[in-house]
């Protein structure tokens, strides 16, 4: 699903490091995280998220209410909503996990940037080239950043293939 642990917990620090703006006065820091989408990958995304020691998941979005009431069971501290709107608005979080259907990226996308939320989003990240030049401005406009999820480019068989392509030990590659 991730690759694996290492690779999920490289990928999340580097998100870490970017939603808590690399000063050394918040580095130690937790990123508080909204999630929205509890389907097959929403769990998985949650889990994994919860289970970090750099973040704290204070959220959780779906319009689906018996999908919420089954978070519940698992996770009973948790904010949640049917509607993203409260969620979007809180100064509680940092970034929002978009663990949605791809057609609702670019919209659910925009309003979390307009809120000030870093973005961690599922593949694809949108529709149109238009629209991911649109987002990737808003988050520079807003010092924002935006991160899709190809969490596998972490994983330790994927570093080392880099690390032997990097070292040259494979040769030309064509």
């Amino acid at each position: 699903m991730w690759g694996d642990a290492a690779g999920f917990a490289l990928a999340w620090r580097c998100m870490r490091l970017v939603c808590l703006s690399l000063t050394e006065t918040n580095r130690n820091m937790l990123c508080n995280v909204g999630i929205i989408g509890y389907g097959y990958w929403g769990k998985h995304i949650l889990r994994n998220f919860s289970g970090h020691e750099a973040t704290c998941v204070r959220a959780l979005c779906d319009t689906n209410t018996q999908a919420l009431q089954q978070a519940r069971q698992v996770f009973p501290g948790l904010e949640l909503y049917a509607d993203c709107q409260p969620l979007l608005t809180s100064a509680d979080l940092d970034a929002v996990a978009i663990i949605t259907p791809s057609e609702t990226h670019y919209d659910l996308a925009r309003k979390c940037l307009q809120h000030g939320k870093h973005i961690f989003i599922e593949k694809p990240f949108v529709a149109t080239e238009a629209q991911a030049d649109e987002l990737i401005n808003l988050a520079a406009q807003k010092n924002l950043t935006i991160m899709i999820d190809h969490t596998f480019l972490f994983s330790s068989p994927v570093r080392k293939i880099k690390e032997l392509i990097d070292d040259d030990v494979l040769g030309e590659l064509y």
